[in-house]
């Protein structure tokens, strides 16, 4: 197991490392062909929990982060995972239990989390579902359910305000 995490974490600084630098060309070249010089600090960043483990690894551009990044538990199982664009979170945010199952998973677009959202319980199961709307609040059904997949509980959201408790059949 300790192997895998430390093959896992080589790899996943190899990737950060190409990916960062495929997306400084990127910049540089966007800022070339628009007449702008400008010298980008290039990070990669990673700190460790108190046990020695790693705790997250990504890339810093300018202070700012980008591209995905990755955290991990005190025994250096992956917690959470996401991707960043000039310092905001873009793209599909994902945290996970201890034993890989996904928690939740939402999309963030500009730092705010829109779109579907779900929820897991531990055991995979459906928790939570319902949709955020471009400020990151609750709009529209949201459904929570027990661990064994039931259906708990219907409510109507908009901007992030209760609108009506639907009753659910027993």
């Amino acid at each position: 197991m300790k192997k895998t995490l430390e093959a896992t974490s080589k790899h996943m600084q190899l990737m950060l490392g190409f990916a960062t630098c495929c997306f400084m060309l990127a910049c540089t070249t966007k800022q070339q062909e628009q007449g702008i010089q400008k010298q980008s600090k290039v990070s990669l960043i990673r700190s460790y929990h108190a046990n020695g483990q790693l705790d997250q690894i990504g890339a810093k551009v300018d202070s700012l982060r980008q591209g995905y990044w990755v955290w991990y538990d005190t025994c250096g199982i992956v917690q959470g995972e996401c991707t960043y664009l000039d310092g905001k979170m873009t793209g599909p945010f994902n945290l996970y239990y201890p034993n890989g199952n996904l928690k939740s998973e939402v999309y963030g677009v500009d730092g705010v989390w829109v779109g579907e959202s779900t929820t897991y319980h531990y055991n995979g199961n459906v928790w939570r579902k319902g949709t955020l709307n471009n400020d990151g609040e609750y709009d529209g059904i949201w459904e929570e359910y027990l661990e064994d997949g039931t259906l708990y509980e219907k409510t109507l959201w908009r901007a992030g305000k209760l609108v009506k408790t639907f009753d659910v059949d027993e």
